[in-house]
């Protein structure tokens, strides 16, 4: 076997050097792609989180806006309740349970219809 020639040596080192300026290009351009998918990933996430934070805030102004108005609605139902009390109902608030442990709370619809009964004259006295 005969030795290369200089020229062939020469040839040699620059296909070596061409085929590692093509897979440092190469590399460049899978870290581009890379940091490109790194890149779109994290706004998509990015852009749940921001979702989510306004789906929590909208929980929560829900959660506020019905927790005032059962507070509303409570303070009502206590000052008819008042009322029915104030107006001589025949049926208290609350009442010993029959079978003697406890009390129960007499609706406030119950109260009204024993009242106006008695009013109308029905018996329930």
């Amino acid at each position: 076997m005969a030795r290369p020639t200089i020229t062939e040596l020469q040839q040699k080192v620059n296909e070596l050097e061409m085929a590692l300026l093509q897979a440092n290009n190469l590399a460049k351009e899978i870290e581009r792609e890379r940091q490109a998918t790194a890149r779109e990933e994290a706004e998509r996430h990015h852009k749940e989180v921001e979702d989510l934070k306004k789906q929590i805030e909208s929980e929560k102004s829900s959660y506020r806006w019905v927790n005032e108005r059962a507070t509303k609605v409570e303070a009502e139902l206590d000052a008819t309740h008042s009322l029915m009390d104030a107006i001589d109902s025949p049926l208290p608030r609350k009442q010993k349970n029959e079978d003697g442990y406890g009390t129960i709370e007499n609706s406030l619809v119950l109260r009204i219809g024993v009242w106006l009964a008695k009013k109308a004259g029905m018996g329930a006295q």
